[in-house]
């Protein structure tokens, strides 16, 4: 039924779910029913099923079960990483850019988590990729573009979100994305950083990495010390673990 409704589209069960298509303008989280960490709506059907573009659905599967991806190259490509590199804490933060929960750890808990744990030498935050849909991928590799480390470009686009998730088609968001990028002064080759085959393999070795060793499937996923944050991601939470640790 559900391709006879959606001719360009086709149903996966199981963990293919968790990526999911933009919907109504923003990257749609994937969860089922109302919780703490998830949209009310969820994915495009439920947790253990989603629809996917066909031609685009065989490339997915195969990337959750896959192995990391050898290349080159890869190790060449900085993380992206705020806060004294020998901090005893270290925190890791698996991220979709279409993900709205992630964009709200970066507006409503990260500027405390900066001022209190990360400016003071505390800790350090590592963000790396774990792409919900193609136009979060293609943005995780826009933000790994300059391959300085540095986080003006991830940030800028979780803090305005709104200004380039839009569109029916990838094509239209890429194209506002483009635009963002361009009102923002941010100046590179476009084309040539979402088609650099090493950025992408980095990418994706984020993720696979992110599903095998630590069970990632949901964004925002925090890493404190190699231990999952198992709570609701809020400021309050995470202050009350760190403190633990110091």
């Amino acid at each position: 039924k559900i391709e006879q409704h959606f001719d360009d589209r086709i149903m996966t069960i199981g963990r293919a779910a968790v990526l999911t298509q933009p919907h109504l303008g923003r990257g749609a989280c994937h969860y089922c029913g109302p919780c703490q960490r998830g949209c009310s709506v969820g994915a495009y059907f439920s947790t253990q099923s989603s629809t996917l573009p066909k031609l685009l659905t065989v490339l997915f599967i195969l990337l959750i079960n896959a192995s990391p991806i050898k290349a080159e190259n890869v190790n060449e490509i900085k993380r992206i990483v705020i806060g004294n590199q020998d901090a005893k804490i270290s925190i890791i933060a698996y991220e979709s850019l279409t993900c709205s929960h992630c964009a709200n750890f970066h507006i409503n808990v990260l500027p405390d988590l900066k001022k209190e744990f990360i400016d003071t030498g505390i800790a350090k935050i590592e963000f790396r990729h774990f792409p919900l849909d193609i136009a979060a991928f293609n943005a995780s590799k826009i933000a790994q573009c300059n391959n300085d480390g540095g986080s003006d470009i991830l940030s800028s686009l979780y803090l305005n979100q709104p200004k380039w998730i839009k569109g029916k088609t990838i094509e239209e968001v890429n194209e506002n994305l483009k635009k963002f990028l361009k009102s923002e002064g941010f100046q590179f080759d476009f084309n040539k950083c979402t088609t650099d085959k090493n950025i992408e393999d980095f990418v994706l070795n984020d993720r696979i990495e992110g599903v095998k060793k630590f069970k990632v499937n949901a964004t925002p996923t925090i890493i404190i010390n190699d231990k999952k944050f198992e709570k609701s991601l809020n400021y309050k939470n995470l202050k009350k673990t760190l403190e633990k640790l110091i």
